[in-house]
C-alpha cells in the first residue's frame, strides 16, 4: 500500500507542475491590462472579486450558443456566447435601462427567455405576503427591438407558456394571458371577488405544503387548469 501510495504521488507531481508551470509562460506574450483603479482591477479578477464566475447558464437556440449572467461593477449583464466561434454578445445590461416611465434604475429578481430567443421576461419589485409568495411586476424585454415594456403588474405568479409565445400570470385573484409578440393582455377569469380567488392558494397551502401557484399550462400551450378557493363560508376568528 505504501508503494502503491508514493507511486501515485510522484506521477501526480509532475502532472501538476506542467500544469502550474505553462499559464506562467502562456502569460508573458498576453498583454498587460490596465485599469484605472485598484477597485476596477479586483473586480475584473472573478477569484480577487469573490466572484464565483458565470451564473444563469443556460443553452439556447437548440444548443448552438448558451446565455449566461456576468457580474459587473455596474451591475449585471446578460450575456451570449457561441462556443463554436467564440463570440460573446451583450444581450442586455441592466444599468443601460430604467424602469418604464420613470429615472429608476432597472432592476430585476429574476428572468426568463422565451422559447423562440426573441424576448425575455424579468421580475422585478418582489413584495411578500406569506412566507414564501408575494406579488411582482413584471417587464418584457425585445432582444431585437432592445425595448423593455411593462408585462404584468402586481402579479401574484406568472409562467411563460410551453410553447414560449405567452405569459400566463395570477392578478387580484384572476387569470390572464399576454401575448408576448403584441403585448395584449387578455383577461380569462371574471369571478374574483373578496374570499373568492383564482389561481392562487391561501396561506395555510405555503405554509404546509410549500404551494404557491395554483394553476398550469397544458403541454400544447391551448389551455390554462386552475384551483379556485372559494372561503367565504369559513369562519372569522377575532384573536386579542
Amino acid at each position: 500500500m505504501k508503494t502503491r501510495f508514493s507511486t501515485l504521488f510522484f506521477w501526480i507531481v509532475p502532472a501538476l507542475l506542467v500544469v502550474a508551470f505553462q499559464p506562467i509562460s502562456h502569460a508573458q506574450d498576453i498583454d498587460k491590462a490596465v485599469y484605472g483603479s485598484l477597485e476596477e482591477a479586483l473586480g475584473a479578477s472573478g477569484q480577487l472579486s469573490g466572484s464565483n464566475g458565470p451564473s444563469n447558464v443556460q443553452w439556447i437556440d437548440g444548443g448552438d450558443r448558451y446565455s449566461y449572467t456576468s457580474r459587473t461593477q455596474d451591475g449585471p449583464e446578460i450575456r451570449v456566447y457561441n462556443p463554436a466561434t467564440g463570440d460573446d454578445e451583450l444581450t442586455f445590461k441592466a444599468s443601460d435601462y430604467t424602469f418604464p416611465g420613470s429615472d429608476e434604475p432597472f432592476e430585476y429578481r429574476s428572468f426568463q427567455w422565451s422559447k423562440d430567443f426573441k424576448f425575455i421576461v424579468f421580475e422585478t419589485n418582489f413584495r411578500p405576503i406569506y412566507r414564501y409568495s408575494g406579488v411582482s411586476d413584471y417587464y418584457m424585454f425585445s432582444v431585437e427591438n432592445e425595448t423593455l415594456e411593462p408585462a404584468a403588474m402586481d402579479a401574484f405568479t406568472a409562467e411563460l407558456s410551453p410553447d414560449g409565445t405567452m405569459m400566463g400570470y395570477e392578478h387580484e385573484g384572476n387569470l390572464y394571458v399576454l401575448e408576448l409578440a403584441s403585448g395584449e393582455s387578455t383577461q380569462l377569469t371574471f369571478d374574483a371577488e373578496e374570499n373568492i380567488y383564482n389561481g392562487r392558494f391561501g396561506w395555510v397551502y405555503e405554509e404546509e405544503f410549500s404551494i404557491v401557484q395554483g394553476w398550469s399550462w397544458s403541454y400544447d400551450s391551448e389551455h390554462l387548469a386552475y384551483w379556485q378557493t372559494d372561503e367565504r363560508d369559513v369562519p372569522l376568528f377575532v384573536s386579542t
